[in-house]
């Protein structure tokens, strides 16, 4: 903790202990038939479905509490997989992601608590 502390300040010290006993929080938004929805902490768990959030919370969209980047996501059997990689950084940096392949895909936007 101390050797976290002194190499990337309190800032990262804060984030490692709040992830590593809370959490973060991660929003994945999707275009689904011409409306916006957004998924709170989709699982990836085959077999659970996902749902999308009842009310779409306009603050995630002008906070700056979240990191953004680019997802290339699926649903099986209702669940919501995505791809992971937090480098996409725009959605046509995400279409060279070697999991285009999926049928039925779409370029998700990903919120990820800073």
């Amino acid at each position: 903790m101390l050797g976290l502390l002194i190499l990337g300040g309190p800032r990262l010290a804060r984030k490692f202990l709040r992830s590593f006993f809370i959490g973060i929080d991660l929003y994945v938004i999707l275009s689904v038939n011409g409306k916006d929805v957004a998924y709170k902490n989709p699982e990836g768990v085959l077999g659970r479905e996902d749902k999308p959030l009842e009310i779409f919370p306009c603050e995630l969209l002008y906070s700056d509490q979240f990191e953004t980047y680019y997802n290339v996501c699926w649903f099986e059997c209702g669940t919501l997989f995505r791809c992971g990689h937090s480098f996409h950084r725009t959605t046509e940096n995400a279409l060279y992601c070697p999991r285009t392949n999926m049928p039925d895909f779409s370029i998700g936007r990903v919120l990820e608590e800073r």
